[in-house]
């Protein structure tokens, strides 16, 4: 798998994220649950969103991000603190909870180190 794969994988797997934050969202009563208007606008943004993960599959790939690119990047950032939160908490839960020992968390290890390593080439050098 060469590096452009990995750029793909890691934006999709930051929008596939954002679709599922905006469908809880979008499910909670105090956000709106039930307004046509506020629901509505939820569903465009996933819709957005569902469409630039299918571009992002196509061979003009590096074309969409260049034309979301600040978007996209967000998405990154809020990916990124999700999973270290989430490292955070499960962490947390297995020492002070259960007084266990730690789980191996390699694949979210990874994930959040290739995830910094595409904001720092594809986002903060990129975006002026």
């Amino acid at each position: 798998m060469g590096s452009g794969d990995n750029v793909k994988i890691i934006f999709k797997n930051a929008l596939h994220h954002y679709n599922k934050i905006l469908h809880q969202i979008n499910d909670e009563k105090e956000f709106g649950h039930g307004d046509p208007i506020f629901e509505g606008d939820i569903l465009n943004n996933i819709e957005k969103n569902s469409e630039i993960i299918k571009k992002l599959d196509s061979t003009y790939w590096a074309e969409t991000l260049n034309q979301n690119r600040k978007f996209l990047c967000d998405c990154l950032q809020g990916y990124i603190l999700h999973l270290e939160k989430t490292k955070s908490e499960v962490t947390s839960r297995f020492q002070n909870t259960y007084s266990l020992p730690l789980i191996d968390l390699n694949k979210i290890d990874n994930e959040i180190e290739l995830a910094k390593r595409i904001l720092v080439k594809s986002c903060e050098n990129q975006i002026g």
